[in-house]
């Protein structure tokens, strides 16, 4: 289960701000009509106070100096964003504060618990050539600090520069520190049931339909780029068997549209420590609202004993602080672009102006295959192999499924070292199986289309892995290990003593011991002939790390990309990646197809996929570890993704006592004819929107959905067991239809 120790503070604050006794005004037909809170065209002359303006061609930024009021007007269509509720319905005082004001923030005070505070005094303003600069303080907190505004383009930027930011001095150190600042929370808010949408980064992307009432009761809130286990350490040996781990936030991007207006907001510096949040009307409050919370001093455990659990530690907050300058962008939006689409479409366009982005200038794959070599189980004395593919069972397997497919193959291999996959050494030892036999196959594969990857881990280690010391080992804040348990669901029976498997936990390298351990891997794999390297968790867990040497999350970053740039010699294939090392792959596997689940969530929407969508090749998770057999083709034309499966030589029967022991299915004999069928069945949709970019996605009913394609492509999808009618073509149940958009 995830433990976002760091949204604690500001979530409990906001559940506490919970006004007593307020109810919906329903009309007739129980549903709350629409209030907009930024819908309201707004005179010129309706600012009161001091304020100051920017104004290009497209935006008309109004900051007012009483509690930083901001307007935001789209000069396309005269529409203004605000976060002006007016009187604040069904709101206590606090809420009010904390929606009216520019800046909240949580610290710690005067010895008592964590509080919560919004900034609703005069701030002093000032404007200086294309910027303005609003320089505030929380009396009651001793902090005080600038906030500085910027037009770029159709966007705002708000910053909040770490020199500005000064602390009463107090003593203990935990009094009187600034643990989070919030910009802009109720920006664009509104009341009831609305006609609108929250975009989310939950996964492949989520939209909150604000017209329908929600039977959540609980808000969506993410950490950027997943938690950071430098603040957990050995505590997440507690995570629960059988609970997936939620997917990280692979990109600090969300807004909220209501009509043909929409406000797209996205995180630069400071990412890498920030939290997102939406919620609801009926979640605390009757108000829809999204917002990014920057985090200052984490909340940690700190252990009392060498037991290590919760009942021998101290909670506390980092004495210092995190020394980010958070920026947060407003983008306002219009017309089509008002919508998921348009979002993707704008943030596809940052990207490729920023280098992090480029358009896809080969042919790209047909399908993904892994093939698992070994894996090793306890033995009388030490551990043993146990062999699931030999080399020339893997060269029979990747032979057929190339003859298979109409164009290139991407494959990965893994577990091939002679101890097998968890005892896989940091640095490539002794292979499983003859040298020579392993230089011909990859030999087979030079000068193709295809590409052979060998798939490396040099941030998560398992415990029996070799080549690595206790200084490698990255420590957490509380100067322990960190550590994590095998993240697989563990099969009934859990009774280790009945079923002989041992628990057992993943630990991680420090990022120079990174960077060692690939430098000299790089030489042998020279050697060998591999030209393809791909990685299972860089981009993916990114950890701070503490000790003599510590490591912040934004060195970590830099650290990884630099680490990938000066190896120019191999192609790199990454597993669903945060968007820091986008720009070091054009291969992305096991990408996701949907979110988390979480109830307020709603329905999932391929906002990633229109973003990577002909700039990277997109391969989805194994097909053999899917819930649905006749979904998961679907779903990836939907996405405009490729498949991938999981392979072995053998009875996956064989691994029951390995760390392994998760593959249900992998068989090639038994699953060769399950993947002909597959792939017959998406060859014609595939054929069509093969190097085409994924540019629109709409709902038609449900479970029909329609996706656009450069070139005018239009692929149909219907996922009911009944014949769906759209605009005049039939669309056969679980199946699909291509068709073209009309020329005009």
């Amino acid at each position: 289960m995830r433990r976002c120790w760091l949204l604690i503070p500001l979530l409990l604050v906001l559940s506490l701000m919970q006004p007593g006794g307020y109810s919906f005004a329903e009309g007739e037909d129980g549903i709350i009509a629409a209030v907009p809170i930024s819908g309201d065209l707004i005179p010129d002359d309706a600012v009161a106070g001091d304020a100051l303006t920017l104004e290009n061609d497209i935006i008309k930024a109004t900051v007012d100096a009483n509690a930083l009021a901001l307007t935001i007007e789209n000069k396309r269509t005269g529409y203004v964003w605000n976060h002006d509720m007016g009187e604040g319905k069904d709101l206590n005082k606090t809420w009010k504060e904390f929606a009216a004001a520019g800046v909240s923030i949580v610290a710690g005070i005067k010895g008592k618990n964590t509080k919560q505070s919004s900034f609703t005094g005069k701030a002093k303003l000032t404007k200086s050539n294309d910027s303005i600069t609003a320089s505030i303080k929380f009396k009651d907190f001793g902090v005080s600090m600038d906030v500085e505004y910027r037009l770029d383009g159709d966007s705002l930027r708000i910053s909040v520069p770490f020199e500005s930011i000064k602390e009463t001095k107090a003593k203990p150190p935990q009094l009187n520190k600034l643990q989070s600042i919030t910009l802009y929370p109720f920006m664009g808010a509104s009341y009831g049931q609305s006609d609108g949408f929250i975009l989310i980064p939950d996964g492949c992307g989520a939209v909150i339909d604000l017209s329908k009432k929600t039977s959540a009761t609980q808000p969506w809130s993410a950490p950027v780029y997943g938690d950071d286990l430098g603040f957990y350490g050995i505590t997440a040996l507690h995570m629960n068997y059988g609970i997936r781990p939620p997917e990280p936030v692979a990109i600090p991007v969300y807004g909220i549209g209501y009509g043909t207006d929409a406000l797209m907001s996205h995180l630069g510096s400071g990412a890498e420590r920030a939290e997102l949040m939406a919620y609801s009307a009926g979640i605390i409050t009757p108000y829809n609202w999204a917002c990014a919370s920057f985090v200052y001093r984490d909340f940690y455990y700190q252990f009392t004993s060498t037991a290590a659990d919760f009942g021998n530690s101290v909670p506390l907050f980092q004495d210092k602080p995190n020394q980010i300058n958070p920026e947060l962008y407003f983008t306002v939006l219009d017309g089509d672009d008002a919508s998921c689409s348009g979002m993707a479409a704008r943030t596809k366009e940052r990207l490729l102006n920023d280098g992090i982005l480029n358009p896809l200038e080969r042919r790209s794959g047909e399908a993904h295959i892994t093939l698992l070599m070994a894996d090793n189980e306890k033995g009388l004395m030490g551990r043993k192999t146990v062999e699931t593919t030999t080399v020339s069972q893997a060269r029979e397997i990747t032979d057929s499924v190339r003859d298979m497919l109409e164009g290139p193959l991407r494959m990965e291999v893994t577990g091939y070292d002679k101890k097998g996959l968890t005892s896989h050494p940091v640095r490539l030892g002794a292979l499983q199986g003859k040298t020579g036999e392993w230089r011909e196959f990859i030999s087979d594969y030079a000068g193709t289309d295809d590409s052979l990857y060998f798939l490396r881990d040099y941030v998560q280690v398992y415990k029996h892995s070799r080549g690595f010391t206790g200084r490698d080992t990255a420590l957490g804040i509380s100067q322990q290990f960190i550590t994590m348990n095998f993240d697989k669901e563990i099969p009934p029976p859990w009774d280790v003593s009945k079923t002989e498997i041992d628990y057992d936990y993943y630990r991680f390298l420090k990022p120079e011991a990174t960077g060692k351990n690939f430098d000299r891997d790089i030489k042998r794999l020279n050697k060998l002939g591999v030209t393809g390297i791909s990685f299972s968790t860089m981009g993916r867990i990114l950890n701070s790390t503490y000790g003599k040497r510590p490591n912040t999350r934004e060195e970590v970053m830099r650290e990884y990309a630099a680490l990938l740039d000066e190896e120019g010699d191999f192609n790199y294939g990454l597993h669903a990646p945060g968007d820091y090392l986008w720009r070091c792959s054009d291969v992305f596997f096991d990408m996701p197809l949907k979110g988390t689940g979480y109830l307020i969530a709603g329905e999932p929407t391929p906002f990633l996929q229109m973003i990577l969508s002909g700039c990277v090749e997109l391969y989805g998770p194994d097909a053999n570890d899917q819930p649905t057999y006749s979904e998961y083709p679907l779903k990836l034309l939907e996405y405009g993704m490729k498949p991938s499966w999981l392979l072995t030589g053998v009875s996956p029967s064989m691994l029951k006592k390995t760390y392994s022991r998760w593959i249900a299915t992998s068989e090639w004999r038994v699953l060769k004819s399950r993947i002909e069928e597959q792939y017959d069945f998406m060859r014609e949709g595939s054929d069509a929107t093969s190097d085409k970019a994924l540019v629109d996605h709409r709902k038609i009913e449900d479970g029909v959905y329609q996706s656009i394609f450069t070139g005018g492509v239009v692929l149909t999808v219907n996922y009911n067991r009944e014949t769906r009618t759209v605009d005049g073509i039939s669309v056969p149940g679980e199946g699909y239809t291509i068709g073209r958009e009309d020329a005009e």
